[in-house]
């Protein structure tokens, strides 16, 4: 079950009121709430949002700070990596994923597109 400040910072998201929901998800986790985690992960989906990268990025290294075998946070870390142009550490996050959680079809499936498109060996 979802706390209700969660739950009014996704309408937030969902609404498109970013800022409001940043907020929200920055309460939970400085209260170092159960849900922190997840707000970890949405807080850096409302700046993905925004094309606001870096900040997506630093949220998600404070996450895996705290939360070190989510791979989640580590399949998020290599998508935004990816949308940056930072392809060997999008690489090296995907796999880091993986290794927690084989069981990440898509992300399996855009690692080995990531790693074709870095090397002239076929697959």
């Amino acid at each position: 079950m979802r706390s209700p400040i969660l739950i009014e910072g996704l309408q937030h998201l969902s609404d498109g009121h970013l800022e409001q929901a940043r907020v929200l998800f920055n309460r939970i986790i400085h209260q170092n709430d159960a849900e922190s985690l997840v707000a970890f992960q949405y807080l850096a989906y409302a700046y993905s949002i925004e094309s606001k990268y870096f900040l997506a990025i630093d949220t998600l290294k404070k996450a895996h700070e705290h939360f070190d075998s989510d791979y989640l946070v580590l399949a998020q870390l290599a998508e935004i990596m990816m949308k940056i142009g930072d392809y060997d550490q999008a690489i090296a996050y995907a796999q880091k994923s993986l290794g927690l959680n084989v069981n990440n079809p898509i992300l399996r499936i855009n690692l080995a597109a990531w790693q074709a498109s870095r090397t002239s060996d076929p697959v």
